[in-house]
This record gives structure tokens, C-alpha cells and sequence, in this order.
């Protein structure tokens, strides 16, 4: 979306600050959450504790067929 697009006049702002805040904190924590988690991931890659995915799909389809 174009910057402009975004304009907002003053009294649409004062209307409806409260909101604009919420969305603005919830984008935050999912960003935050986002970045946890592909730190966490990145460290797990450091620290050799990783498996190939055909690995790691063959053993859940071979504990699928055993129910």
C-alpha cells in the first residue's frame, strides 16, 4: 500500500486512537513472537539438534501404519 493511502486526517486519529494502539501492541507481539521463534529455531541449528524432514516424515508415517 502507498504511504499515501495510509493519511489519515487528524479527527479519524482522535476517533479512533484506542484502536490504533491495540492493532499497533497485537502487530508488535506477533512480531516479537515470530522473531522468538526463529531464534529458538536458529539456535536448535547451531547446536546440531536437527534431522533431515525425510527422516522425520518416514518414522510419522511408519507410526501411522503401526495403529
Amino acid at each position: 500500500m502507498k504511504p499515501s493511502g495510509r493519511i489519515k486526517p487528524i479527527s479519524y486519529l482522535k476517533a479512533h486512537t484506542s484502536e490504533k494502539d491495540i492493532d499497533s501492541y497485537e502487530q508488535t507481539q506477533e512480531t516479537m513472537a515470530l522473531l522468538k521463534a526463529l531464534s529458538l529455531g536458529n539456535r536448535q541449528i547451531e547446536a546440531g539438534k536437527v534431522k533431515p524432514a525425510a527422516d522425520v516424515f518416514a518414522r510419522l508415517r511408519a507410526r501411522h501404519r503401526a495403529r
